[in-house]
């Protein structure tokens, strides 16, 4: 290779790491050895040398680096540590801009750190760049693969490919060129290419989006419409698609997106597309195409597929507002059946306890009925034999007969109080706890006033309203009776107390004396297991104990 610098002077490449002036002496040239590798610098041969602005000369170290050299210090100043070396250089002020078989490349003057412009994430990554021109607001590249265009403000790219009438695609090493009218050669292996680089405007024709095929499930092929309604078992669908610029098909490129299930627009570089979506959920979507033209314009025109993928039809409106509607009669009528036969039963109920309070009624009005009569027939005629008695008596003369009409004056009286209990006990107008209560009290009285026992009778308690049937009552009666009548019996007492309280819903009655308190003679007889049954009947308990003067009787019954 051979250069001249700004100075005119005229450098050459030789064998193994030697780089030379050459020099002009009348008719002869004279070559001067001006930079030999350094031996700190590992060189096998200097493939490749360019110039700075600055006439600082960067050489290709055999592919290896880049070694820069000062002319004017006659040493070498640094080594840019780049593989695969050094193809083309532009001068940028700080920076220099390299190409070589890896990519593009920005060095900085001052550390000769250098970065890349074109990495293995760009689309033409790879290639080998064989010359670089500056124009100021691109960057112009002649490589193995046509000429590329960068813009340096949108670092975009355009590769312009044999459609756009280069001579080949493969251009030579270091083959480039600025002449005086600022138009740009590049030489290829089939030729030269020269052009005006204002002149070259990109196309603004507007590519079209073809539709090869669509498939439903991979079998089915369907025509094209621009609204598509798939069945929720026909879900899968794929769609063929080309984009065509008829100047240069292969240039084209396509993208797509299915609004609705990607997120992003999916880019293929070639122009022929597949695009295949399985098992799509039911839902509306849009299916969108686009493709550039050959010179990487993307099209304003997208081509759209409204695809509709039913649901099936339990999932349909009609059929959720159909079970709603059939599911609310079902529960309505379970729910109608339910409330009738509850009110059936209610029905029921109410006439059997209507029934009931008949056959209450009935048996009350009955029993009244018959404590009347008792008290009228009954009680009149006892009464009559009663003061006939005592009225015969009187006028008897002898000791017997006195004796024997006494007996019958005593039966009567005793009879007339046993009737007068039960007629009590009849009169359902007494079914209650404060008429049971009142009777005992009366009924204690009277009984121990007439065997001259001195007696203390107490009730506590809110006893309205609470009602008590007969047979709990005469039997709380005759329990109240055996236990004064054992006082008087058994007992040799002169006092007796008898303590009644009411604490809803139980019912106690303790009755104390001072008498010679109970023993085994006390035991015998039927009085006691009497009072047991009738109070068990009562669903209560009774106890029977000895304390210190006497004996107490203590007695509790639940009221329901």
């Amino acid at each position: 290779q051979v250069l001249s610098d700004s100075k005119g002077r005229i450098y050459a490449n030789a064998y193994k790491g030697h780089l030379l002036q050459l020099s002009k002496d009348g008719d002869t040239w004279t070559f001067t050895e001006t930079a030999k590798c350094p031996d700190r610098m590992e060189t096998k041969y200097y493939t490749h040398f360019f110039f700075d602005n600055d006439d600082n000369i960067y050489i290709c170290n055999n592919l290896e680096s880049i070694l820069v050299f000062s002319p004017s210090g006659k040493t070498f100043i640094g080594e840019v540590k780049l593989k695969d070396g050094l193809l083309s250089l532009v001068d940028l002020g700080d920076d220099i801009l390299i190409s070589n078989y890896s990519g593009l490349f920005q060095v900085s003057k001052s550390d000769l750190s250098y970065s890349q412009i074109l990495d293995d994430k760009n689309i033409l990554a790879q290639q080998i760049y064989s010359t670089l021109i500056d124009d100021k607001n691109n960057w112009w590249l002649s490589t193995n693969n046509g000429i590329i265009k960068f813009d340096k403000e949108k670092m975009q790219l355009h590769n312009f490919k044999l459609s756009d009438g280069l001579q080949a695609l493969e251009y030579n090493m270091s083959s480039k060129h600025i002449d005086s009218k600022g138009r740009f050669l590049f030489g290829g292996i089939n030729g030269l290419n020269t052009f005006y680089p204002d002149s070259i405007a990109l196309s603004d024709k507007q590519a079209i989006v073809s539709i090869n095929e669509i498939l439903v499930n991979d079998t089915d092929p369907i025509f094209y419409k621009e609204d598509l309604d798939l069945s929720y078992e026909n879900n899968t669908i794929s769609i063929n698609f080309s984009g065509i610029d008829y100047s240069d098909l292969e240039s084209v490129k396509t993208q797509y997106i299915l609004e609705g299930y990607d997120k992003k627009w999916l880019i293929s570089s070639s122009k022929d597309v597949l695009a295949r979506y399985a098992n799509l959920p039911t839902g509306s979507y849009l299916f969108k195409m686009k493709s550039t033209n050959s010179d990487g314009i993307w099209s304003d025109n997208i081509k759209s597929i409204a695809l509709n993928v039913l649901p099936p039809f339990w999932e349909t409106w009609w059929f959720r507002l159909l079970s709603v509607i059939i599911i609310s009669i079902i529960a309505f009528t379970i729910v109608w059946a339910y409330l009738r036969r509850q009110l059936e039963k209610k029905n029921i109920q109410l006439k059997e306890q209507q029934l009931r309070l008949d056959k209450q009624e009935a048996l009350q009005a009955e029993r009244n009925r018959i404590a009347a009569e008792m008290h009228d027939d009954l009680g009149g005629g006892l009464t009559t034999i009663k003061f006939v008695s005592q009225s015969a008596m009187r006028n008897a003369d002898s000791d017997i007969a006195k004796g024997r009409l006494q007996k019958i004056v005593n039966q009567s009286n005793e009879l007339v109080t046993n009737m007068s209990e039960i007629i009590w006990a009849m009169n359902s107008k007494f079914d209650t706890l404060e008429s049971s209560v009142a009777y005992m009290r009366r009924y204690a009285t009277t009984f121990l006033t007439d065997h001259q026992i001195t007696f203390e009778i107490s009730v506590d308690g809110d006893l309205q309203d609470i009602p008590l049937s007969s047979t709990e009552r005469r039997n709380l009666l005759l329990v109240l009776k055996e236990a004064l009548n054992n006082i008087v019996k058994h007992a040799e007492a002169d006092l007796v107390k008898i303590d009644m309280r009411y604490d809803k819903p139980n019912l106690s009655i303790v009755i104390k004396d001072n008498g010679i308190g109970i023993g085994s003679d006390n035991l015998i007889g039927n009085g006691l297991a009497n009072m047991k049954d009738r109070t068990k009947a009562l669903d209560g308990f009774i106890s029977i104990d000895k304390i210190d003067n006497g004996t107490a009787v203590s007695i509790k019954i639940k009221i329901n």
